[in-house]
């Protein structure tokens, strides 16, 4: 948790004060609407089939199948 809360003051904008409908602070964290603010990922760099990074079209192991 306290690697979140330092991540936060280093990279991002410190936290004052959890908003009140959280009960926790690692429930703040792992909120995925806190998790993903700012703009989409890239997804040029995928493979076009299944959709995950790390392999093209060419290597996808679920073009085999």
């Amino acid at each position: 948790m306290k690697a979140f809360i330092n991540g936060r003051r280093v990279f991002g904008t410190p936290v004052k004060a959890y908003p009140p409908e959280y009960t926790s602070q690692m429930e703040f964290f792992f909120d995925p609407e806190v998790l993903t603010e700012g703009q989409l990922a890239p997804n040029d760099r995928c493979c076009r089939i299944c959709g995950k990074i790390g392999h093209f079209m060419k290597d996808c192991p679920m073009r085999r199948k």
